[in-house]
């Protein structure tokens, strides 16, 4: 059995304030220890976007995977102060200073995100038309919190909007009873516990029947 992972940083090694999830800490890493009769393939593109991440499958659709999981949504979804287009010219014009102190109120009055709603779905959905005849699992994009909403404005509401398109597009792994102490001080990567939480859930589903080789 050969399954592919599409993600972005979430599955990736982090430095935090407390510690570092190093690779062998990576659910990814586990699920091959625990499962080394399966070939894991793995796409982790730190900051990627849903699009950025389709745009790889030219090539990665050539591994014919019996199983495709999708862990995207937190880069698309998050309400921005600034497009990509204009990050890119205040970074060039070396302005960030002057927008830096407007942050907050750009984020919750803009209404921008790198990806919205309706081009979100659209993509999973030709992600998951990619490979027609193979499983599509996606994982739920972390929850919410009261911090991190003071942090991020509408982030919650945007969260919880996000992982309902991918409910319903997929087989869903829901993160709605994430524990708090394996997500780490952003508030949406996951120090060691937090991949152990991932890890533990993908090896279930791995267990069904459904997916058995």
């Amino acid at each position: 059995m050969r399954v592919l992972f599409l993600t972005d940083s979430l599955s990736l090694p982090r430095k935090y304030k407390t510690g570092v999830a190093k690779w062998e800490d990576t659910y990814v890493n586990l699920l091959k220890k625990a499962r080394p009769d399966i070939e894991f393939i793995h796409v982790g593109l730190g900051g990627g976007t849903i699009t950025q991440i389709f745009l790889l499958l030219n090539y990665y659709k050539l591994t014919n995977p019996d199983l495709v999981i999708l862990h995207s949504g937190i880069v698309d979804c998050a309400p921005r102060a600034l497009s990509q287009l204009e990050l890119q010219l205040v970074i060039k014009l070396r302005i960030f200073r002057l927008v830096n102190p407007f942050t907050n109120f750009f984020r919750k009055h803009r209404n921008i995100s790198y990806t919205n709603p309706k081009e979100f779905e659209e993509t999973v959905v030709k992600i998951k038309n990619v490979f027609p005849d193979v499983p599509f699992v996606t994982i739920g994009i972390l929850p919410g919190c009261d911090e991190y909403e003071k942090t991020v404005p509408g982030i919650t509401k945007r969260i919880n909007t996000y992982n309902e398109i991918l409910r319903r597009n997929s087989t869903y792994i829901s993160n709605e009873d994430f524990p708090r102490d394996g997500i780490i001080e952003d508030h949406h990567h996951l120090n060691e516990k937090g991949h152990k939480v991932i890890f533990d859930k993908i090896l279930n589903l791995l267990s069904s029947d459904k997916y058995k080789d």
